[in-house]
């Protein structure tokens, strides 16, 4: 089984624009196994596996949270996943929810409460939705990730026709001003032009900004 550090590497690779054989050649990971974590979605993949080495190294605790979410908890396995933290919050700002269970939250694992501080009563669009202080730098670092997230949750890469002509669009579509804010401070950090539809869809229209979203994004899972 290879280690979250030789997932992570694989990732800096393709970002770097590796081929498959380039990246292959360099850490010895066959490329066929490296096709089916990007088929699987590489930062779910890269998500399990670091969860899994924390909790056999003691880095995490499995049994019940005492007491209320902790901040210092959150920031604590957060900073542990990195760029998977990243784009599993993306996954849940777009489009997701914790369940409370009788024996747990979500995979039976009581911290996700203290992960997800946005988490809480009512719907995202009619309540606040700010990022804490340690979850803003983890998102500055791993923009990609996040962006990522919240475009499988929420988003689409579709066709637009214009005067004839078919071009690709991406859309991300959210009832949260707040949540199409932090979407767009990504964008901007990334030097991409979005634009905005009555508030309810952000779009990435310019051929340029497309193709760059297509090298980390991709299609849904």
């Amino acid at each position: 089984m290879h280690s979250s550090a030789e997932i992570r590497g694989v990732v800096r690779l393709r970002d770097a624009g590796r081929s498959l054989a380039e990246v292959e050649a360099e850490t010895g990971i066959n490329r066929y196994t490296v096709l089916r974590w990007y088929r699987d979605d590489i930062f779910v993949v890269l998500a399990r596996r670091r969860v899994r080495e924390l909790l056999q190294h003691g880095g995490m605790g499995s049994g019940a949270h005492a007491g209320e979410p902790s901040e210092s908890c959150g920031q604590q396995h957060a900073g542990a996943l990195a760029e998977a933290y990243s784009y599993l919050l993306g996954q849940y700002l777009g489009d997701g929810h914790i369940t409370l269970m009788p024996r747990g939250v979500i995979s039976l694992w009581k911290h996700w409460p203290c992960l997800i501080p946005q988490h809480g009563p009512g719907r995202n669009h009619k309540r606040k939705i700010e990022l804490l202080p340690w979850q803003e730098n983890l998102v500055s670092e791993h923009p990609k990730p996040f962006l990522r997230g919240l475009m499988h949750s929420d988003g689409c890469w579709h066709i637009n026709t214009v005067a004839g002509h078919d071009y690709s669009r991406y859309q991300f579509t959210n009832r949260s001003a707040d949540i199409h804010g932090l979407l767009r401070h990504s964008l901007d950090q990334l030097g991409v032009h979005w634009t905005d539809a009555r508030g309810r869809a952000t779009y990435v229209s310019r051929r340029a900004d497309v193709a760059f979203l297509d090298t980390f994004i991709g299609p849904k899972s």
